[in-house]
């Protein structure tokens, strides 16, 4: 089929088109055991087909909509692709709790059993297993309902110690399941304005929940999207002490492809909300980075700039390690990579505006987030209000967060409030001292 392998995922091919004046995908496929999913144009899905008939004789083939895995794919009306699990969701079983009252699927019913005092009540070892097995049938769901994930994830950490109310806790995670089995992933055509937009950006969302009196660990949350290109441009030095109106930045707020998401209890304690918030972005950016190399691997293979020419590899044709490796140290992605936050400090230790921390774990980390933005890996730096901070959602109990409500119904980050958007001159031949003194564009 003359497809060529990803050096970073081999259950991953693609096609390209060499003859193309610009770099063009013809299709791509991936693989799971004996199952492949593959989007491409019509002709070419149909010429495929035909030649694994011809191979195999006896090939199945699914069109749209479809269902592989438990994933359920279909058209949307402008034209996209959307990921739900319907189904998956609505034979969720909720957990039988032996009280009418504490079956009951209204949030009500947890306060009852508060009030009754059996909220801490140990659980006996068949509740345990109940627990587990309810606790267990939600993550793959949350590969399509990130809405879901902070919930469960927290409801994860207290298993070990769990009472009744942590079984109630996991009847209301799947009753939230069943109740809005429309949500999903979509992506929709990245446009620009009314046109369609060739042009591409990575968006890499980190936000964190500070430590409380009742929880030592910060919780972070981390999202990369695909979005279209915007005009965005960064502020004067001189307008640094302003924001901008997020609605008066063309294309700021755009359809957005969701790459990935993570939520999560922070590895190690912070001193402060600023440290946890740091440790949170230099996480989610070197996610965007390896995403960013995974579509310049593509762009390499098509330029044919630095490709194995061995006829006895299996990657011939694709971009050498060493190449790789030499693209992603000079920030050499066809997709550049933008980095969002909430917290004002961040921008402003990670931009230049202030000193390096003196707490040795947090220099180490501004550090390597500066290194990031001199040697061209992140291009932008954006600080938002936390009101649209759409990670919220990933770091704490938040039903109403319309941001995330929109991404999952719409397939949309709309971006209201105001903003600030930093860039950093990108240097060469960096050393220590240039990461302490960053110089910003005028």
């Amino acid at each position: 089929m003359f497809g060529l392998p990803s050096r970073y995922d081999e259950n991953f091919l693609y096609w390209l088109d060499r003859k193309a004046p610009k770099c063009q995908l013809v299709a791509v496929c991936t693989i799971h055991v004996d199952d492949l999913v593959l989007a491409a144009s019509k002709g070419w899905l149909e010429t495929t087909y035909k030649a694994f008939v011809r191979k195999f004789e006896k090939v199945k083939r699914q069109t749209l909509p479809f269902n592989n895995i438990g994933m359920e794919y279909s058209r949307t009306d402008h034209g996209g692709i959307i990921l739900r699990q319907v189904e998956y969701a609505s034979n969720l079983k909720l957990l039988q709790l032996g009280d009418r009252e504490e079956d009951s699927e209204t949030p009500t019913a947890s306060a009852s059993l508060a009030k009754a005092g059996s909220a801490s009540k140990s659980l006996t070892p068949a509740e345990i297993t109940m627990l587990r097995g309810g606790i267990g049938s939600v993550p793959f769901l949350c590969l399509t309902r990130w809405d879901l994930l902070y919930d469960l994830v927290v409801l994860q950490t207290q298993a070990k110690d769990a009472s009744r109310l942590q079984l109630k806790e996991c009847n209301r995670i799947i009753y939230a399941a069943k109740r809005h089995t429309h949500r999903g992933l979509i992506f929709e055509p990245l446009t620009y304005g009314k046109s369609r937009c060739l042009r591409r950006r990575l968006s890499a969302v980190a936000n964190s929940r500070h430590a409380s009196a009742t929880h030592s660990y910060a919780f972070e949350g981390h999202l990369v999207f695909l979005q279209p290109d915007c005009d965005a441009k960064p502020q004067q030095t001189k307008d640094f002490g302003e924001a901008l109106p997020a609605n008066n930045v063309p294309g700021l707020s755009s359809r957005v492809h969701p790459l990935h998401v993570n939520s999560q209890k922070a590895k190690r304690p912070s001193q402060s909300t600023c440290h946890a918030e740091t440790l949170s972005q230099l996480s989610c950016t070197a996610v965007a980075e390896c995403v960013a190399m995974r579509y310049t691997e593509m762009v390499l293979a098509w330029s044919k700039d630095g490709v194995d020419i061995r006829g006895t590899s299996l990657h011939k044709g694709t971009p050498t390690l060493e190449r790789l490796m030499e693209a992603d140290l000079q920030g050499g992605y066809s997709v550049p990579v933008d980095s969002w936050t909430d917290c004002l400090d961040l921008l402003e230790l990670t931009t230049g505006l202030k000193g390096v921390p003196q707490y040795r774990h947090q220099r180490l980390a501004i550090l390597a987030l500066r290194e990031k933005r001199v040697a061209g890996r992140i291009r932008l730096s954006h600080w938002m209000q936390t009101d649209w901070m759409i990670a919220n959602a990933l770091t704490k109990h938040d039903p109403n967060c319309i941001t995330m409500w929109d991404l999952l119904t719409k397939g949309r980050w709309d971006i209201g409030g105001n903003v600030r958007i930093r860039k950093t001159i990108n240097v060469a031949d960096h050393e220590e001292s240039d990461l302490r003194n960053m110089k910003l564009e005028e």
